[in-house]
C-alpha cells in the first residue's frame, strides 16, 4: 500500500523506534497492552505464529527506501519484542534500490510473512518511479529468521498474465501455494514458491464497494476460507473487510458486518486503521495487527508515521470475527510465557548504544536506500558520520542514518 505521508514525517518517525507440532498450552492472561506495539513508521503489518520456533510469533512492515530493509521482529508474548533479522539486508538482492530517487511511495511496501514446510517465505511488493510508476512482487525465503545471511536472493514473481498488482499474500492448500493481490479488486494465483513462476490471476473478489480494494490475507478456519483486505484508501476512510467462502476461488459471501476493523468517522486518537493481518496465539487465540496513525480526526499532523497497533479478534455471529477496535490502551488475553523475555524491545525501553572500538553498526540502525561504509566511522566510543552534499530527493549516496 502507498504511503502518503511526508518523507520528513516519515524520517522522523523511523528514530523511535501451520505445522504438526504438539504446542504445550500456557495460562492466557487478561491484560491491559498499549498501542502502537511497533512506533514510529511501521506500515503494512503482517505476523505469523510459528510454534516450531519456540512458540514464536513473526512480523513484519513496510520499508520503503530504507537499507537494510524488511525488518523481522520477534516475540513470545506480543509485549517484548527482538529485532531477529533483515530480510533485505544486501545490495544484490535488490541491486536498483541503492539508486532510487528519493520519492517516499518508492521501494517495499506490504510485506506477508508465513512459515510452511520448515521455511519462512516473505512475500513483497517493489516499486519504482523512474520514469513512471512500476511494481514488481518479490519472495524471500529463509530456515533461520534470526540470520540476516540467510535470507535468500527474492526470486522476482513472474505472472503470463502481465503486471503483479501489489500487496501479495500467500496460502498452501493441500499442497499448493496460491499467491493473492490487489488493484482494484482482489485475484488470486498459483506460484511455484521455488520459482516465482505464477499462473493468470483470476479475479475474486470486488470488495464491499469501497476505493482501493487491496492488502488480501486468506486463512482458513472451520472450513471456511476467510478473505480479508483493505479498502478505503490509506486515509480517514481505511478500514478492513471481509468475505468469505467454501473454495478458494468463490463465490465469496461478503460480512453483513462489514468493516470488520476501522476507526473512520470517531473522534479517536487512532485514524487510518486498515491493512490487517490475522494470527493464533500459543493458546488458539486470535490477533489482528493493522496499521493507523496517531492523527486525530483532523489527520494533520502524524510525525510518527503509520504505525503497528494490535488488537484482539473473537469469533462470534455465525462465526465471523469480531475485531476489538483499536484504542491505545487495549485489553487481551495475551499468552503467558515462562521464557525469558527477548534481548531488545522495541517498546518502553531506552536504547543505549556504546559504540565500543571494534564494533560494527548495530543491524537495527538503517540508511536511505544504501549504505556506504566509508562515511561512517566508530572511534573513541562514538559515532562519526560525514556530511553529503546531495539532498533527499537526488539519485546520489546521501548521509543519513535511522534506526529501525
Amino acid at each position: 500500500m502507498k504511503t502518503h505521508t511526508a518523507l520528513l514525517s516519515s524520517l522522523l518517525a523511523f528514530l523511535t523506534s501451520g505445522g504438526n507440532a504438539v504446542i504445550p498450552k500456557c495460562e492466557s492472561l487478561d491484560t491491559t497492552f498499549n498501542n502502537p506495539v511497533f512506533p514510529g513508521w511501521h506500515a503494512d503489518p503482517s505476523c505469523v505464529f510459528v510454534p516450531e520456533r519456540d512458540n514464536t510469533t513473526f512480523c513484519v512492515t513496510s520499508s520503503f527506501l530504507n537499507f537494510p530493509g524488511i525488518s523481522v521482529y520477534a516475540s513470545k508474548d506480543l509485549l517484548h519484542w527482538e529485532h531477529a533479522s533483515n530480510a533485505f539486508n544486501r545490495a544484490e538482492q535488490i541491486p536498483g534500490h541503492a539508486s532510487m530517487n528519493g520519492n517516499p511511495c518508492g521501494g517495499i511496501w506490504a510485506p506477508t510473512i508465513r512459515y510452511q514446510g520448515g521455511k519462512f517465505y516473505i512475500v513483497v511488493t517493489y516499486a519504482t518511479y523512474e520514469p513512471r510508476e512500476k511494481v514488481h512482487n518479490l519472495l524471500f525465503h529463509t530456515e533461520d529468521p534470526y540470520s540476516d545471511a540467510s535470507w535468500s536472493i527474492p526470486l522476482l514473481i513472474t505472472n503470463p498474465g502481465g503486471s503483479n498488482h501489489i500487496d501479495p499474500d500467500l496460502f498452501w492448500e493441500d499442497g499448493t501455494a496460491y499467491m493473492a493481490t490487489g488493484w482494484g479488486r482482489i485475484f488470486l494465483s498459483v506460484i511455484d514458491v521455488n520459482t516465482g513462476i505464477a499462473s493468470d490471476k483470476v479475479e475474486i473478489w470486488k470488495g464491499t464497494g469501497g476505493n482501493n480494494p487491496e492488502a488480501p490475507h486468506i486463512y482458513k478456519k472451520d472450513g471456511f476460507l476467510y478473505l480479508l483486505i483493505a479498502e478505503g484508501g490509506a486515509g480517514l476512510g481505511h478500514s478492513a473487510t471481509m468475505a468469505r467462502s467454501q473454495d478458494l476461488y468463490g463465490p465469496y459471501e461478503s460480512y453483513s458486518g462489514n468493516p470488520v476493523l476501522t476507526n473512520r468517522g470517531s473522534g479517536e486518537l487512532f485514524q487510518s486503521v486498515g491493512h490487517a493481518d490475522l494470527f493464533r496465539d500459543i493458546d488458539d487465540n486470535w490477533w489482528a495487527v493493522a496499521l493507523a496513525t496517531r492523527s486525530g480526526p483532523e489527520l494533520k499532523n502524524y510525525p510518527m508515521g503509520r504505525e503497528t497497533v494490535l488488537t484482539a479478534v473473537t469469533w462470534e455471529n455465525d462465526s465471523w470475527p469480531v475485531f476489538d477496535p483499536v484504542r491505545g490502551t487495549m485489553h487481551g488475553p495475551l499468552p503467558r510465557t515462562t521464557a525469558a523475555p527477548h534481548k531488545r524491545l522495541l517498546i518502553d525501553t531506552g536504547d543505549e548504544i556504546n559504540f565500543n572500538p571494534g564494533t560494527s553498526l548495530p543491524h537495527h540502525f538503517v540508511d536511505f536506500r544504501s549504505k556506504v561504509e566509508e562515511k561512517y566511522t566508530i572511534i573513541n566510543n562514538s559515532l562519526r558520520l560525514l556530511p553529503s552534499q546531495s539532498n533527499l530527493t537526488e539519485a546520489q549516496i546521501t548521509s543519513i542514518l535511522k534506526m529501525a
